[in-house]
């Protein structure tokens, strides 16, 4: 049986394809070959990219394929590019993948199909959890869910600063780098729109379910099961929540909670699914309530289990702050994205963790990267500078003793030169001396004065007074200048 791209929905493994660069780049065009198929999802499929030509280095990347055409393709790459251009500009590290590009795949039929091509990373937060349990056999420190929760409200900042929400918050769209530095990225911006909020508004407008409920609804806010306009706190919610449920999920085992969500998808698949869908009627909305009612319940006993993994000594103010990051990501008034906002986000979780680092020792003390290195991961660490070989380290100290020995030998020239004038030497000597400074008209005769470590122009200031004080701070190794105290050497006295 042949195996067509109909059926994969992506180039198949040994196929190539052509990368082409950004008109602007001046970079000529890559071919690159289909390694493996990495994963296939509910907006396509990815696979692992290498290049063809042994010579382009080791480097491989994601390519993205799209059940929906070359629509979703130009949104996911519009986004990732706008997010990382913004965050350039601010000078911080892009927590969203390099696009690299778009490739092309003469499919069967003389179709046409797109690829996103991006940057490869090593593993999502399942594959982390997953790979963690197997091999610790306990769930995942705390204090590294915290930091997790950290490193995504900081790339959903970035996000928003750049005028985009992500309204797709999931443990698989949150990626761990292969390069330094050790952050996470946010990739799968299919469903990404952008921030229509104003400035002026206070209330948010009701922009109807089948736009809201467009992502993974596991861990979506409230607001997006009532409709409600996005501002960024959805993103914010569904983000805090999904980290903190790395460490345990056995609450949302519960059959009350079970049973909401069905009767949710049931009333979908009532009222279709598609653009057609009628998502606003009355059972629709009541369905929504009687979840979230459901999983407030479901709250209580989640957030009991995460405290209980924690000391007694520190679980009780520990459930305050964690219940207080949950009703704020739960009811952030509706804004435009402000700095405080994600400030207020991150608070609470800098008080958790320092609870649990003055705490009694426990394996939740381990932060992100050590738990990601016992999951068997590698955690990416930044390339030393060369170290100098001995015999560069050897000429240099030749050429630092050189240049004293110069510098000695100008300070020597200097007082003979000073000695012979003022002792009767001959005209003809002192003439001599005259032409030579003559020949150099554009360079002032400077002595080398051993205190400052810095030449002075003859004829200045240098009574004895004024030279004694500076031999009297040099001594005592500081010498005020202007406003600035500069630590020093005492003075030498070279005595010819």
């Amino acid at each position: 049986m042949t195996t067509t791209t109909n059926a994969l929905c992506h180039p198949p493994v040994g196929a190539r394809v052509l990368l082409q660069p950004a008109a602007d780049s001046g970079e000529e065009p890559l071919e690159l070959q289909v390694d493996k198929a990495l994963k296939k999802g509910a907006d396509g499929a990815c696979v692992l990219l290498a290049p063809c030509a042994p010579n382009d280095g080791s480097s491989t990347y994601v390519g993205k394929c799209y059940h929906h055409g070359d629509r979703a393709l130009a949104n996911e790459a519009e986004t990732l590019a706008v997010v990382y251009k913004a965050a350039m500009r601010a000078r911080e590290e892009p927590l969203v993948p390099k696009f690299m590009g778009v490739a092309k795949y003469e499919a069967e039929g003389g179709r046409t199909m797109g690829l996103l091509v991006m940057e490869k990373f090593q593993c999502d937060v399942k594959d982390l959890i997953r790979e963690y349990q197997a091999k610790m056999g306990r769930p995942l420190p705390i204090k590294a869910a915290l930091q997790l929760c950290e490193h995504v409200i900081a790339a959903l900042q970035q996000f928003h600063r750049a005028g985009r929400a992500h309204l797709d918050m999931n443990q698989g769209n949150i990626m761990f780098s292969e390069r330094p530095p050790f952050r996470i990225k946010l990739i799968d911006a299919t469903r990404a729109l952008p921030l229509q909020v104003q400035r002026w508004q206070t209330e948010p407008g009701f922009v109807g379910r089948r736009v809201t409920m467009r992502g993974a609804q596991a861990f979506a806010s409230a607001h997006t099961f009532r409709g409600l306009q996005w501002c960024g706190r959805e993103d914010l919610c569904a983000g805090v929540r999904c980290c903190l449920a790395a460490v345990t999920m056995a609450a949302q085992d519960d059959q009350a909670l079970r049973a909401a969500w069905k009767a949710v998808d049931a009333t979908k698949e009532k009222y279709g699914r598609g653009p057609s869908a009628k998502w606003n009627h009355p059972d629709m909305a009541a369905a929504c309530e009687a979840y979230l009612k459901a999983r407030g319940e479901t709250d209580k006993r989640w957030i009991g289990d995460i405290c209980a993994l924690l000391p007694e000594s520190t679980a009780s103010e520990f459930k305050l702050w964690l219940t207080a990051l949950l009703d704020f990501v739960d009811e952030c008034p509706f804004v435009a994205p402000i700095p405080k906002m994600y400030q207020n986000a991150t608070d609470p979780i800098q008080e958790m963790i320092a609870l649990i680092d003055q705490g009694p020792d426990t394996y939740h003390k381990d932060d992100l990267e050590t738990a990601f290195e016992e999951a068997g991961f590698v955690v990416p660490k930044p390339t030393p500078p060369p170290s100098p070989s001995p015999q560069h380290e050897e000429s240099r100290e030749e050429e630092e003793i050189h240049e004293e020995e110069a510098a000695m030998e100008v300070e020597w020239e200097g007082e003979v030169q000073s000695y012979l004038s003022s002792s009767g030497a001959s005209a003809s000597t002192e003439e001599e001396e005259t032409t030579r400074k003559r020949r150099r008209g554009n360079v002032k005769a400077y002595r080398y004065d051993k205190a400052l470590n810095e030449p002075r122009e003859e004829g200045g200031d240098d009574s004895d007074e004024s030279e004694g004080e500076d031999d009297l701070a040099w001594a005592d190794g500081v010498v005020e200048r202007g406003s600035r105290k500069t630590v020093g050497r005492k003075r030498r006295n070279i005595t010819v």
